[in-house]
């Protein structure tokens, strides 16, 4: 994100959330998403690391529901929470429902992508890791 976005006193937390209310359209909730997100990794204060990944898993929704859709930006996102997901759970440094159902969330993108790649094996994996998940 360039620095101008970083020290904007127009673009702050509050200011994206209204946007991002008023806003449905996959196609303009991306810029404003990947604004929030670099406002929340590069705050002077550490940012809330379940905050960092809702944000990421909204912004793979958006990026999938594009026209055309960044598919290869929504597996990424995807995968970068799935990631965190399980690194956190282990250390234990988050609560582990939250992290569930994030993780949850993250798949169900990451499945959806990955069909729509056409990755039939790594679609059931992730469908089949999403049902262990669920139990």
């Amino acid at each position: 994100m360039p620095p101008a976005i970083l020290s904007s006193s127009v673009l702050t937390l509050p200011i994206l959330d209204a946007l991002l209310l008023r806003s449905s359209d996959p196609s303009d909730r991306v810029p404003l998403l990947s604004a929030k997100l670099a406002l929340l990794e590069n705050s002077p204060a550490p940012a809330d690391p379940l905050a960092v990944l809702r944000v990421r898993v909204e912004l793979a929704r958006a990026y999938a529901g594009c026209a055309p859709p960044d598919l290869h930006a929504a597996e990424s996102e995807a995968g970068v929470v799935d990631a965190a997901c399980r690194r956190l759970g282990k250390r234990r440094q988050a609560d582990e429902q939250a992290l569930r159902d994030l993780r949850r969330e993250a798949l169900a993108v990451l499945g959806e992508v990955e069909e729509a790649l056409g990755r039939i094996v790594r679609a059931k994996r992730t469908r089949e890791t999403l049902e262990r998940l669920k139990r």
